[in-house]
């Protein structure tokens, strides 16, 4: 099975049977690095992830390495909700492409590099704190954006997601309920802000589109 080769490391030369690996939940955001997601996703012939938030799929797969803990209780430790099929059904295509073949090898490696250097984010911490907190964006900076007309109908809950997502390391859509949730529509625009964007990419906001929906 797929998860059993990730719990027991198969890909890698130094096999050993899993162990509880739950801090290593402190060193990952709920979706993993774009800069490593990107990398890593199968994708279809036309360059589109064959996974739905495959980001997220991925940050449970790294946290399965070496581990003993249940799919269901690490989905929780990372504060997602993607179901355990997802998880197995993203390990299976891993498995099954030739294209990925070096992919379960690759997040034993990123599980065993955190687990040995650590992370400079205590992401566990971020989202005790965070995810319970309803606005991130002082009302100043608002009354701010007003006054110097930079737009008259600030899209507020846009850059609330946004922010929510920076600080966290959760996707957008995991915000809090009153950070009004986004739309269909608008969670395929901030997808494909995303895949396209540098500054994005790189965890740091772009000045001019956080406000605009």
């Amino acid at each position: 099975m797929p998860v059993a080769r990730l719990r027991h490391r198969t890909a890698v030369d130094s096999t050993r049977p899993p162990t509880n690996q739950d801090a290593r939940a402190r060193m990952l955001p709920a979706a993993l690095w774009p800069e490593w997601s990107l990398r890593l996703s199968p994708r279809h012939a036309s360059g589109r992830p064959m996974a739905r938030r495959a980001d997220e799929l991925l940050s449970i797969a790294c946290l399965l390495a070496g581990n003993t803990t249940s799919i269901r209780a690490v989905t929780r430790l990372t504060g997602t909700t993607v179901s355990g099929h997802n998880v197995s059904t993203l390990l299976a295509d891993l498995t099954r492409r030739n294209d990925c073949a070096d992919v379960l090898r690759v997040l034993i490696l990123l599980a065993d590099h955190l687990d040995t250097h650590g992370s400079p984010i205590d992401y566990a911490r971020r989202r005790a704190l965070f995810t319970t907190r309803s606005r991130f964006i002082p009302q100043s900076w608002q009354d701010l954006q007003r006054r110097l007309r930079s737009n008259p109908a600030p899209g507020v809950s846009h850059a609330q997601r946004w922010t929510f997502h920076t600080l966290t390391g959760s996707p957008p859509h995991r915000a809090h309920p009153d950070i009004a949730p986004a739309t269909g529509a608008e969670r395929q625009q901030y997808q494909r802000f995303r895949r396209r964007d540098p500054a994005c990419r790189g965890r740091t906001a772009p000045r001019h589109r956080t406000i605009r929906p």
